[in-house]
């Protein structure tokens, strides 16, 4: 990227400011917005300015005055980019502050649509509730709607609050001023196609966002943020549940035909009341169940951890004792809710015996215990 092409301006939207630097055409670094009282993304304590901004019909500018009269403080853009806010002291220019763009999260929309960017995680890109990703790229990683939003229904939305955050960019937003936050959420739930809301103001106002959440970001302890409210689906349960409801991952006769080789009896590991069982229960066991997945299915639009999970639901569905197995419903709502925590699977059941060679060693389950014997894998599961 080319140093010396950068700009520093205010974006203004109604009684909003946000200071934005763009690297050509493009937003680089986003602070804000400046309500009039406050910066956001700046400390909460210390800083030793006052913010002004100036509203009237002919300008919008912001200025600030040092609480010390005597003390020179500058305001600049620098040619990585950064900007940085110096203190005359003494004989030479003192670093107040400036805009770390070496920390990943402080980048303009860092985290793709639909994500929060958490400085404090290891993967700092995290889809917000309600949302799943549509590639594995943790940096990049676009996320959409597990289910579409209700607004048909009076109580069919809700809203997760996000505390103390980055608010998203305004880009598509509506405000008002007088209007209360219940007032907000109610006039957010009106609109199909409103996403978030907030107050405009400290406890006051109302500012909606509508289409995707873009550069929503965590902000670190000691500094100033703003309480958003997401919307996000209630999911249904019970009788209202419908195939509308759950986005449930399926493969067509071909792709399962391909990954069991033509549903060859090679791969079979045994026959129960749920059919055949192919070699997932030996390979979960020793953590390579990914090695279940044909190569039909590795590519970009293959996440990991969905197979995974899948395959995890199905030994969950064969499990040896009916009691153990869940419901229909569970299953729906395991498929289409990742928060839910799944419980350890269960030896499956199984009517008849066989071996299964593999590698040179041999492993022979009885009731679900194993032992090695050097040559063959012998499976004795007592029947149903």
């Amino acid at each position: 990227m080319s140093k010396r092409n950068f700009t520093f301006k205010l974006d203004s939207f109604h009684r909003l400011i946000t200071f934005v630097t763009y690297h050509g055409s493009e937003k680089y670094f986003r602070a804000g917005p400046i309500n009039g009282h406050t910066l956001g993304g700046a400390p909460t304590d210390g800083l030793p300015f006052k913010l002004i901004v100036k509203f009237d019909k002919n300008e919008t500018y912001y200025t600030y005055h040092s609480i010390i009269d005597t003390q020179i403080m500058v305001l600049t853009l620098n040619q990585s980019g950064e900007i940085e806010r110096l203190i005359w002291e003494g004989s030479e220019w003192y670093v107040l502050y400036k805009s770390g763009l070496n920390i990943p999260c402080q980048n303009y929309s860092y985290c793709a649509a639909n994500n929060i960017c958490r400085q404090s995680k290891t993967h700092h890109c995290e889809c917000l509730d309600g949302f799943v990703p549509e590639s594995t790229d943790k940096h990049d990683q676009v996320c959409k709607r597990r289910l579409p939003l209700d607004c048909g229904r009076a109580k069919g939305d809700k809203f997760q609050k996000f505390q103390n955050v980055g608010p998203p960019d305004l880009l598509d937003v509506w405000i008002d001023e007088d209007m209360s936050l219940v007032e907000c959420k109610a006039k957010c739930l009106m609109n199909c196609s409103c996403t978030a809301f907030s107050n405009s103001d400290i406890g006051t106002g109302c500012l909606m966002w509508f289409g995707d959440i873009i550069d929503l970001k965590e902000v670190g302890k000691g500094y100033r943020g703003q309480d958003v409210y997401i919307r996000i689906p209630t999911p249904k349960s019970g009788t209202e549940s419908s195939k509308a409801d759950m986005e449930v991952l399926h493969f067509d006769f071909a792709t399962i035909s391909a990954a069991t080789e033509n549903f060859s009896n090679a791969n079979v590991l045994g026959v129960g009341g749920f059919g055949l069982v192919y070699k997932a229960w030996l390979l979960w066991r020793e953590n390579r169940a990914l090695e279940l997945m044909d190569a039909c299915l590795v590519g970009e639009s293959c996440i990991e951890y969905q197979i995974h999970r899948c395959i995890h639901i199905g030994l969950l569905c064969v499990q040896k004792f009916s009691d153990d197995r869940p419901a229909m419903s569970s299953v729906l709502n395991m498929l289409a809710n990742e928060e839910t925590t799944l419980p350890k699977p269960k030896v499956p059941g199984f009517f008849i015996e066989r071996s299964y060679e593999q590698e040179g060693t041999s492993h022979s389950i009885h009731g679900g215990s194993t032992s090695d014997s050097g040559k063959g894998l012998t499976i004795t599961l007592e029947g149903r």
